[in-house]
């Protein structure tokens, strides 16, 4: 490994889902909730359009 800019510190904020099939029992409860909460499209891009500025772009910040 690489050392790219000496002595900085990164910091990073990550997130982590788990796309699953649907449960036909639970869908419309969950799409339900979701649109009620400003969810939009299919539950596999709720956790990206829930993210910010800076936050999966690849953006870091140095401390």
């Amino acid at each position: 490994m690489k050392i790219l800019h000496h002595r900085k510190k990164l910091v990073v904020r990550a997130v982590t889902c788990t796309f699953m099939p649907t449960r036909p029992d639970l869908k419309d409860a969950v799409y339900s909730y979701a649109k009620e909460n400003g969810c939009e499209g299919m539950g596999s891009q709720w956790v990206v359009d829930s993210q910010t500025e800076g936050g999966l772009t690849g953006n870091y910040y140095p401390a």
